[in-house]
């Protein structure tokens, strides 16, 4: 009878521990929409809007941040404005951002479109 209540105890207590897991793992906006925001797990979709004066610029940082070739990295340069990446980690997308902030582009990080 002990072991039989031990056990079932043992076995409540690791739900109760996973589910204050998952819920740790999520916030609550005001308007009642849940969104998982884990840390390690946050993307953004990277928004070029304006590419500015220094355009061969941003077509390297693009090639190098992105690993395109030369030819697709322009053509995202010529079809601003535009999304070129989509689904980034939060930490390459905010270098991505920085760079080209400073090659004078007008760069925006966006939630992704589920």
């Amino acid at each position: 009878m002990k072991k039989t209540v031990l056990f079932v105890l043992a076995a409540c207590m690791t739900a109760l521990l996973a589910s204050a897991t998952t819920v740790s793992a999520r916030t609550v906006r005001a308007d009642n929409e849940a969104v998982t925001v884990a840390q390690a797990d946050e993307t953004f979709d990277v928004y070029l809007k304006e590419v500015g004066v220094n355009k061969v610029k941003v077509v390297k940082i693009l090639r190098t941040h992105l690993e395109v070739d030369l030819k697709v990295a322009y053509e995202m340069v010529q079809e601003a404005p535009t999304v070129v990446g989509e689904n980034i980690p939060a930490e390459k997308a905010k270098a991505l951002e920085k760079e080209l902030k400073e090659a004078g582009a007008t760069v925006e990080l966006r939630a992704p479109k589920k």
